[in-house]
C-alpha cells in the first residue's frame, strides 16, 4: 500500500486522530511528517497483508478489496485536483484484467460505503499520498508473490502496474504534496495526516469485509 498501511478502527474521526506529533517543536517536510504518523499503521497492514497473501484466492480478495478503495476515493481525489498523474482507470482496469486470468468474481457483492472520503483539499493531499505510495508497495508484492503463487505477469498487472516508471510517478507527486506542505497552514498538515491515516483504514476496512484479515478489535 502507499508504500505501506496501517489503521485504528475503521471510521475513526478525523477529530481524534490529529494528536500524533506537534509541528510547532520543527517545520519538517509534510512527507515526512506523514511517514512518521502512519508508521504504526503502515507496519501493521504490511505485516496482516504478508500473513493473509497466502494463495491465489487471497491475492483476489486483496484486489476486490483494492478496487473497491480506489473507486470509492477516486471521485474526489479528482475533484480535488491535487494528483495531476492520477490513473484511477488503469488500476481499476488493470484488476479487472488480473481477477480475469486468476479466473475470479469481480464483485461477489455489492461495493459498500467507504468509512471515510477525502471533503478537503488538505485531505486529498493525505489520501493521494497513501494510494500513490501503494503502487511501491504493490512492485515488493508482485516481487513476492510472482515466485511464491506462481504467478505470470498476466495475473500481477495491478501489483506492477507502471513498472519501472513507478519510481518516477512517485517522485512526481512527493514533489507535489512538499509543494502543498510548503504553503499549508499546521491545521491543513494536520488534516492531510489525519486523512493518510483513514486511508490506511479504509483500505484495511475493505480487506476485512473481503475476509482476507481481521482488522477491527
Amino acid at each position: 500500500m502507499a508504500a505501506r498501511v496501517r489503521g485504528c478502527a475503521a471510521g475513526t474521526s478525523l477529530a481524534i486522530r490529529t494528536n500524533v506529533t506537534s509541528f510547532s517543536e520543527e517545520r519538517v517536510s509534510l512527507r515526512d511528517f506523514l511517514v512518521r504518523a502512519t508508521s504504526d499503521l503502515h507496519g501493521r497492514l504490511d505485516r496482516a497483508l504478508g500473513a493473509a497473501l497466502v494463495d491465489r484466492f487471497a491475492l483476489a480478495a486483496f484486489l476486490r478489496a483494492s478496487r473497491a478503495t480506489i473507486g470509492g476515493l477516486a471521485p474526489s481525489l479528482i475533484r480535488a485536483e491535487v494528483w495531476k498523474t492520477f490513473d484511477a482507470a488503469l488500476r481499476r482496469r488493470a484488476i479487472e484484467l488480473d481477477l480475469e486470468h486468476l479466473g475470479a468474481p469481480i464483485s461477489p457483492a455489492p461495493a459498500e460505503p467507504l468509512p471515510w472520503i477525502p471533503s478537503t483539499v488538505a485531505e486529498a493531499y493525505g489520501c493521494a499520498y497513501v494510494v500513490e505510495g501503494s503502487a511501491l508497495g504493490g512492485l515488493a508484492l508482485a516481487k513476492q508473490l510472482g515466485p511464491r503463487l506462481g504467478l505470470t505477469p498476466d495475473a500481477m498487472r495491478y501489483l506492477a502496474l507502471r513498472g519501472p516508471d513507478t519510481m518516477m510517478k512517485w517522485r512526481a507527486f512527493l514533489s507535489e504534496l512538499e509543494g502543498f506542505g510548503g504553503r499549508a497552514s499546521e491545521r491543513e498538515r494536520r488534516s492531510a495526516t489525519a486523512a493518510a491515516q483513514s486511508t490506511f483504514e479504509a483500505y484495511a476496512a475493505a480487506f476485512e469485509r473481503e475476509g482476507l484479515l481481521q482488522w477491527s478489535m
